[in-house]
């Protein structure tokens, strides 16, 4: 070989015939450049269309699509099936284990209070309640354990419902179905355990629960109150209403003008500051009716109804009054009359009103059924729950001569409050028979109705 310029030309070859190939060469690489980059063009074009698969896939596809799906789904369900009856299994337990422990703690707080075991309180309290409500909760505790005297009793607590309001706060209804006294009722109660360290403790009711605030005006009243809470008031407004026109109907007081001042029911979230059965000017305070102890049967409806009509028949006494104050002999009948008033116009709008008389059950099963005259006490008695039959016997003087001579004769008995000092003056007046005839006929009333209460 030779070299020609700068092009190796094999030897034995003219060069002419060697150029010639050289531009034949040329050509092929251009071809193989520019032919490469229009299959590539056409790759990508093929690339961008829809790429259709196989018959046979297509097929495949339409016949077991479907039915893998299906196969999928059913596998779903029974695995489904198969865990829920676990999972349940597993809830129920958590929950019969969250009741035992909160009813462990109900048992411990009234082995305390029966023992009067004050510095074990604060082991099953919540020591983050509010510190108010810790206030309240003391006092009335240990106030109640006063009360209840001799006649107390371990109180039994039954749960009824737990709902979980966060992962530590619980919303509990309990049944007292042996109360701390002998009344012989079943009682219901709203109760708030939070879980603190290694157990539920007893904890203050969280206000945020009840909402915000609400107003709701009837003929009468002005009810301020919260969101939970407006069923029962909205069902509750007008049966005050006509419940108040009854009973200053039986008192014969004169109808208010229209432009009287309506009477507010302020419903607080909370048992702290509340003061049921008793207004105080144009104002009660009472708790909400899901806090209130309550007999078992009564709706919050019913309890709502029940702490308002007390203290309106105070208020309504309080009103016939005036600046009138009656001798102290009268004191349990005006007390008795109060009651009356509430349970007599209860029992119009309360669904299943519950009104025993177990302090003077328990009197007459221990002291024997009293006179007339044991009504009239030297000195006023210490303030034991067994003193309360006193007022439960006013009651059921006031009940047995409305029901045997008439309602009638209810504004004659508050007339004759005022003007008499005696019985042997009240009843020949008032009910136009003897002491002894009217005795002997509201004993023998009052003992049948105790016998229907047991």
């Amino acid at each position: 070989m030779r070299r020609g310029h700068d092009v190796l030309i094999p030897q034995g070859v003219h060069p002419a015939n060697h150029q010639v190939a050289e531009i034949g060469r040329s050509g092929l690489l251009l071809e193989w450049i520019f032919g490469d980059f229009e299959e590539l063009e056409g790759a990508e074009e093929q690339a961008a269309q829809p790429r259709e698969w196989p018959a046979w896939l297509r097929r495949a596809r339409l016949l077991w699509g479907p039915r893998l799906l299906l196969g999928l789904g059913i596998l779903l369900v029974l695995a489904a099936a198969v865990a829920y009856p676990v999972l349940r299994q597993r809830l129920e337990e958590e929950r019969a284990a969250r009741r035992e422990a909160i009813a462990e703690v109900a048992r411990l707080e009234g082995w305390a209070w029966m023992n009067s075991d004050w510095a074990s309180l604060p082991k099953l309290l919540d020591p983050q309640a509010r510190p108010e409500w810790l206030t309240w909760y003391r006092r009335f505790y240990e106030g109640r354990r006063y009360w209840a005297g001799e006649a107390a009793r371990r109180p039994v607590v039954e749960i009824q419902e737990v709902e979980l309001l966060r992962a530590d706060l619980a919303q509990v209804t309990v049944h007292i179905l042996q109360a701390e006294v002998p009344d012989g009722l079943t009682w219901r109660e709203t109760r708030f355990y939070r879980w603190v360290e290694d157990r539920w403790r007893r904890t203050s009711p969280p206000l945020d629960r009840w909402g915000d605030l609400r107003v709701l005006e009837t003929a009468r009243f002005r009810f301020e109150y919260r969101a939970l809470d407006a069923p029962w008031v909205k069902a509750a407004g007008p049966k005050l209403d006509q419940a108040e026109a009854s009973m200053r109907r039986w008192m014969a007081l004169p109808p208010l003008p229209e432009d009287a001042p309506k009477l507010v029911v302020q419903i607080r979230p909370d048992n702290v500051g509340v003061d049921p059965g008793r207004f105080v000017g144009l104002r009660t305070v009472i708790p909400s009716p899901l806090l209130a102890r309550t007999p078992a049967t009564y709706t919050p409806e019913d309890a709502l109804l029940s702490m308002v009509l007390s203290g309106l028949a105070d208020r309504l006494m309080a009103e016939f009054l005036g600046s009138v104050f009656l001798d102290q002999n009268w004191h349990f009948v005006q007390v008795g009359v109060e009651r009356w008033l509430a349970a007599h116009a209860g029992a119009q709008v309360i669904s299943e009103p519950v009104h025993p008389w177990p302090a003077l059950a328990y009197h007459v099963q221990t002291e024997g059924f009293p006179r007339l005259q044991d009504l009239e006490p030297d000195d006023y008695p210490q303030w034991f729950w067994s003193s309360g039959w006193l007022a439960q016997a006013g009651e059921s003087v006031v009940a047995y001569g409305m029901e045997v001579y008439g309602v009638e004769r209810l504004p004659a008995l508050l007339d004759g409050l005022v003007r008499y000092r005696s019985w042997d003056e009240l009843i020949p007046n008032v009910f136009g028979v003897s002491v002894e005839e009217f005795q002997e006929g509201w004993q023998a009333w009052t003992l049948a109705r105790l016998a229907r209460e047991e």
